[in-house]
């Protein structure tokens, strides 16, 4: 019997492997004993160079610059020196640096980057000297090409250098970022950036372009009673709304046409409260009770669910993510009855995905899996599952202890290859935990990976060629069950015994690169 070789590929798809049940794997106890190594508040990072990048407390340099790599935490930068800490956040990546801000006590918060090491870490430039609450946020793109934010209340714009970092002059009051209360409050547009405003000096839409020219397409009277909320880009326009707490007069989303230089308002009964991107073409709204998908035109803006009792207040994020063509939400979490929903776009086309009857921390997603904790607060017993898109299941992973006042949180952090990341309070404070998710989800390779070449000696008789020492490998049947695990030298001969028969997946692990090999043996 001959072993056929029929394809090799770097892994960056998804199949299904079947383990025994995991438990939650400490990756430090940054902060010894029970003291917390991550902030209750401050705490989300980014990828960079393969690598991410945190904010974290190791119980002396404070909250610093962390830097999490093969399951090693460490120490990046010390920007504050001394216990007191820089505080980094709003990561962004921008031409090949990463961009944050943090305090380094002498000029306050401002903006920083780095280029992926210690030395090459620096501040950008100091926009209010000597202040603490400068806060620079909201870091965007535009149409430019151009990286924008805001501080101060000002708008800046900066092609990544110092030199080229200046005001936006022409507009104030603007205020850029997820704290906002009513956000996306800005996104790439035509040649620039376009930008809503909702303070009580003024509640506008403006358009900056690439001369940092700003004209006004859109303003209403200030009013504490009312507010414009979300600006979206779709098909080649920008979708937001207008809210009023107290009447129904002018409430409604609202479409500017660029080809037509016109604002229209296209659903005048619709009170929004959130308004998201879902794609270049169209863009979910979310009603104090109703979800709506609109197109940005008065024909297409339909309701894909009715009666949905949500807690949701106006401006907070709603919980959806990519589910293959479709999207899932949640969709209820009110009292106690809490839903997930999947929808099409259509109303027909909109169902339950799952119930949950307890607090859902947001989803993450990967491919054709949605991860999400539910009881992940409140002393509630969490439970840590995924949703398979491609069979409309769900699959629990973990099941934590009983609910009780000492009861572990966990906070959802990133999915990366087979392994679900999250902050818990198991016992040792706020730390890094892993977890086994018992599928592949995704090989995030951001550097260029290193070649694995198998070669087959003999029948069932192989070899394996790469740059790495030693290797896993783990076969997989059809219905991606594994039967077979080891490790293997590389230039080391191995063997796949007769009782393997039929279609197989033999998948190549290093830790850092993989690749599947499809094989049928006969």
């Amino acid at each position: 019997m001959k072993s056929l070789f029929v394809t090799t590929f770097i892994y960056l798809g998804l199949i299904m492997i079947n383990l025994n049940a995991q438990s939650p794997v400490l990756i430090k106890d940054l902060n010894p004993g029970t003291a917390s190594g991550i902030d209750e508040w401050v705490y989300k990072g980014i990828f960079f160079q393969g690598k991410y990048f945190m904010p974290a407390n190791n119980g002396v340099n404070g909250l610093e610059l962390f830097v999490l790599e093969n399951d090693q935490l460490s120490l990046f930068k010390d920007i504050q020196i001394g216990s007191k800490g820089s505080s980094p956040q709003n990561f962004f990546v921008y031409h090949n640096k990463l961009y944050f801000t943090a305090n380094d006590t002498v000029n306050g918060h401002e903006v920083w980057c780095t280029d992926g090491t210690p030395n090459g870490t620096q501040r950008l430039t100091s926009l209010a000297p000597k202040t603490d609450y400068s806060n620079p946020k909201g870091f965007i793109i535009g149409g430019d090409d151009k990286l924008y934010f805001s501080c101060l209340e000002k708008l800046y714009k900066s092609d990544g250098t110092s030199q080229g970092t200046s005001e936006v002059k022409g507009i104030s009051s603007i205020e850029l970022g997820e704290n906002a209360d009513a956000s996306p409050r800005a996104t790439a547009f035509e040649s620039g950036l376009a930008v809503l405003i909702n303070h009580y000096r003024e509640k506008a839409v403006w358009l900056v372009n690439e001369k940092a020219e700003v004209t006004r397409i859109y303003s209403i009277q200030p009013n504490s009673e009312y507010d414009l909320l979300g600006l979206v880009n779709i098909n080649n326009g920008l979708l937001f709304g207008f809210s009023n707490d107290l009447s129904t007069k002018n409430i409604g989303l609202y479409f500017y046409s660029a080809a037509e230089d016109t604002v229209r308002n296209i659903a005048p009964t619709i009170q929004p409260y959130r308004i998201e991107k879902l794609d270049d073409k169209s863009a979910i709204v979310k009603t104090l009770k109703d979800y709506y998908v609109t197109d940005g035109t008065a024909n297409q803006t339909i309701a894909i669910l009715k009666n949905a009792d949500n807690s949701l207040i106006q401006g907070e994020p709603l919980n959806i993510v990519k589910c293959g063509s479709n999207w899932m939400f949640e969709s209820h979490d009110y009292f106690g009855e809490r839903k997930v929903s999947i929808t099409d776009g259509t109303l027909a086309g909109t169902k339950v995905a799952f119930n949950n009857k307890t607090y859902l921390s947001p989803m993450l997603q990967e491919g054709d899996y949605v991860f999400y904790i539910t009881g992940y607060t409140n002393n509630f017993v969490a439970e840590i599952s995924y949703y398979d898109c491609k069979k409309a299941t769900t699959k629990l992973v973990y099941k934590a202890s009983s609910g009780s006042a000492s009861a572990p949180t966990y906070t959802p952090l990133f999915l990366l290859k087979d392994k679900y990341y999250f902050i818990g309070n198991i016992g040792k404070g706020r730390e890094i935990y892993s977890i086994n998710t018992g599928v592949i989800i995704s090989n995030i390779d951001l550097e260029t990976p290193s070649p694995i070449n198998l070669k087959q000696i003999a029948d069932r008789t192989y070899k394996l060629e790469g740059e790495v020492k030693e290797y896993t490998i783990s076969l997989y049947n059809t219905n991606g069950q594994i039967v077979l695990r080891k490790k293997v030298n590389s230039d080391e001969t191995f063997e796949l015994e007769s009782e393997f028969f039929g279609l197989f997946i033999l998948n190549i692990s290093s830790g850092v690169v993989q690749s599947n090999i499809k094989l049928a043996l006969y």
